[in-house]
């Protein structure tokens, strides 16, 4: 069972024995729906930055304007 610290090794191992598994023709599929993933979870990582930075720059201009 993976535990949050050893997840990426989990997730590292279980895309090799896939991987592994698949026919060349799958495997190939396999990357490219994965770098797809990863892409999705790029731009929602910077979604989630954006929005908690505009959120702290909000709070610090509302702290700010509060006598």
């Amino acid at each position: 069972e993976c535990t949050s610290f050893s997840l990426s090794t989990c997730y590292a191992q279980d895309q090799e024995r896939l991987s592994a598994s698949l026919s060349p023709g799958k495997a190939e599929l396999f990357e490219k729906y994965e770098s797809a993933v990863k892409e999705m979870h790029s731009v929602a990582e910077v979604e989630a930055f954006s929005y908690g930075f505009r959120l702290g720059v909000k709070l610090m201009i509302e702290a700010e304007a509060t006598p």
